[in-house]
Order: structure tokens, then C-alpha cells, then sequence
């Protein structure tokens, strides 16, 4: 009597850390790229947002007037953080959201080779991320800049897994 063992491979098996962040990185770069979109459509009501908001507050001047020195310099800084946005143009505003679409559009493709378990997704992720990393902290949003640079990191633990 002959006896036939067969082996079967298995494909191969994606690392529960990988699986986890790789669902996180889904939704966040799915609603940054959201809001990428909606940034775009909505630039010129923004636009005209601002304008209005910066002839009210200069009609104001008596406002300026009941205030403390330090809310004088808010308040200061916000109108000129407005005016520098305002003095920009809707075209600008459209091309930072393009821009930012089509990086949070290459951060889902990234992702998407990752979870295919390969290396250039790695690569894609990173470099679109590393651009991230570098804005964020010229921004001061420094907890945007650490969980971005913690997802480069968690991914490159998961570089071995992949091809």
C-alpha cells in the first residue's frame, strides 16, 4: 500500500501589526484625501469667507480698544494670518488642496502595496509621509508630526515581511 503526502504552501500570512496599522493608515489617509476634496471645492467660499470676516474687523476699531495687551496680539495674529491666507488667491488655495489630494491619494496606493506585502509601498508611503512629517513640523502641528513619524517606523518593523 503507497501512501501519497501532500504538502500545500500556504500563502503568505500578513503580520497582525501590519494588518492593524494598515487599517488606521486606511481611514486616515481616506479622510484626508476627503478633506483634501472638500478643501478644494469649498476655496472660493472660503476666500470670500475671509474677505468679509477682514472688513467687519477693520470697521471694529473700537473692539481693539477694550482689549487686553495680550488679546490685542491674538488678535493681531489672526488678522494677519487671514489677510496672508486671503492675499494668497482661490487658485493657490485649489493647487494646496491638489496637492495634498494627490498625496493622500499615493499615501492609499502605498498602503494598498503594503498590504499586498510589497516593499515599494513601503517606499511610497514613506516618501509621501517624510513630506508630511517635514510641513507638519514646519506648521508646529507637532502631533500630526509624531503619529506620522510613529506609522514610518511601525511599517519599516514590517519591512522583513515583505518583498
Amino acid at each position: 500500500m503507497e501512501q501519497t503526502t501532500t504538502t500545500t504552501v500556504s500563502p503568505t500570512k500578513k503580520p497582525a501589526l501590519l494588518f492593524i496599522i494598515s487599517i488606521f493608515s486606511y481611514i486616515g489617509s481616506s479622510i484626508w484625501a476627503l478633506f483634501s476634496l472638500i478643501f478644494m471645492i469649498l476655496s472660493s467660499w472660503v476666500m470670500s469667507f475671509l474677505g468679509i470676516g477682514m472688513s467687519a474687523a477693520s470697521q471694529n476699531a473700537e473692539v481693539m480698544e477694550g482689549l487686553t495687551d495680550e488679546q490685542k496680539q491674538v488678535f493681531e495674529h489672526a488678522s494677519e494670518t487671514t489677510n496672508g491666507i486671503a492675499n494668497m488667491g482661490t487658485a493657490a488655495l485649489i493647487g494646496i488642496g491638489l496637492v495634498s489630494l494627490i498625496l493622500a491619494i499615493l499615501s492609499l496606493i502605498g498602503i494598498v502595496k503594503m498590504g499586498q506585502l510589497k516593499k515599494s509601498g513601503f517606499w511610497m508611503y514613506a516618501i509621501v509621509n517624510i513630506i508630511v512629517l517635514i510641513t507638519t513640523i514646519y506648521a508646529g502641528w507637532w502631533v500630526t508630526s509624531v503619529v506620522s513619524a510613529a506609522f514610518i517606523i511601525m511599517y519599516s518593523l514590517n519591512l522583513k515581511h515583505m518583498k
